[in-house]
């Protein structure tokens, strides 16, 4: 839908002025920080150190805009162009995959009344990024004439990059041929995970190099996985769960980069084994949690009673007419590109809960939501007017039989 796009596009320029250069948040600055070093060096470092804190994809993107002259306020508007761009891949999907022709319309519609992606898109963070890349691989994988397996491998391997948690979803992304596709399913299937390792390869390989020990995508996993999975962990408070006694640890052992990574993980590992109860209790907690509209940020300043209602009442509607949908299968018949979007959506609650619980990490995830929700409202609204016709032509009808 151009029109949605355009008026996405539109305010983001609008927002961004008003933004101008202010960087709110430290893995923004993380980023920038790195992407300047490979403008500079050609280094993927921070503060003089290798790094892989990070994964590639999103400092590349902004080292390679950043080279082009770009600065902040460019960096920023990039974001809502994908946004806009995910609006559109949003509608091309259902209409092209489902042929949900109102539903392709409405759900565009959708996502200009889900502001926590207008606000994420005003942030140097990857969500915007890969959401695009996810539902443009999504396009593609959902086409039956789809033969560019090798290519969307290596394009999911780039969004693995952007964002690591997407490898806990490739044998989804890689069965989507058999769902949607023509045989042979094997050969296509690896084909697109000949891309996908690829690509993480030569990111693997050169983590190897540098640090001369194994490291897959980030030496951020560990801490990740220990914020959530820890004597001070709970449902909501995800990056401010108390883990200081754990920093202080790698600071008296003067552990680097990786062998702090390996640490925290060792420690999370740990405590996993030794409270199998909590952490049964705790992963259910952080499940249910998943579907909350708001969470405990460490940047205090930047919370605001207003943004907790605004979540509150965009999110659970859009949550509730996909729950909805579900129950109404018998009564509305399911396509494949719903019952695709619902299965990715709940996995995504089953993959998150092992972690911490972040509403920026959903995001990706919420645009198949707001495309269930759509689809649903798109086939209410076409039962509604084929009812309204009928009922129509009843009236001719009898007024016909009277004459």
């Amino acid at each position: 839908m151009l029109v949605v796009s355009s008026v996405i596009i539109v305010c983001g320029l609008l927002y961004s002025l008003i933004l101008g250069d202010a960087i709110r948040f430290l893995d923004e600055k993380h980023y920038l920080s790195i992407a300047q070093s490979l403008v500079n060096s050609l280094e993927f470092s921070e503060f003089g150190q290798p790094t892989a804190f990070h994964p590639l994809g999103y400092p590349l993107m902004l080292a390679i805009f950043l080279k082009l002259g770009a600065n902040i306020f460019f960096l920023r508007l990039l974001n809502f162009i994908f946004l806009a761009a995910c609006a559109y891949l949003l509608y091309l999907i259902l209409l092209k995959r489902a042929n949900l022709v109102y539903g392709a319309v409405i759900a565009p519609f959708l996502v200009l009344c889900y502001p926590v992606l207008f606000y994420t898109a005003g942030t140097l963070y990857p969500q915007m990024v890969s959401s695009a890349l996810f539902l443009f691989i999504l396009l593609q994988l959902t086409n039956p004439e789809q033969r560019q397996f090798f290519l969307n491998g290596t394009l999911t391997g780039l969004l693995i990059l952007i964002v690591p948690s997407f490898l806990g979803y490739v044998p989804i992304i890689a069965g989507l041929p058999i769902l949607f596709g023509k045989k042979p399913f094997t050969a296509k299937i690896i084909l697109f995970l000949l891309g996908v390792i690829l690509v993480v390869g030569c990111w693997t390989l050169r983590n190897y190099i540098v640090f001369n020990r194994f490291v897959l995508l980030s030496t951020n996993m560990g801490m990740t996985i220990l914020l959530g999975n820890s004597e001070n962990a709970a449902p909501n408070i995800g990056m401010s769960t108390d883990i200081s006694k754990y920093f202080n640890e790698v600071e008296e052992r003067r552990l680097d980069e990786v062998d702090a990574d390996r640490y925290y993980r060792s420690k999370a590992v740990e405590w996993i084994l030794n409270h199998p109860g909590r952490v049964t209790s705790l992963y259910f907690q952080k499940f249910l949690n998943y579907f909350n509209f708001y969470n405990e940020l460490t940047t205090s300043e930047v919370e605001a009673t207003w943004k907790n209602v605004v979540m509150f009442f965009t999110y659970y509607p859009l949550l509730l007419l996909m729950l909805i949908r579900i129950a109404l299968f018998q009564k509305f018949p399911m396509t494949k590109i719903e019952l695709t979007f619902i299965v990715i959506y709940f996995f995504s609650a089953f993959m998150n809960a092992f972690f911490l619980a972040r509403i920026r990490y959903r995001l990706s995830f919420d645009f198949l939501m707001i495309g269930v929700a759509g689809a649903f409202l798109g086939q209410i609204l076409k039962a509604w007017i084929g009812n309204g016709k009928e009922t129509g032509m009843s009236r001719d009808n009898n007024g016909g039989k009277s004459k």
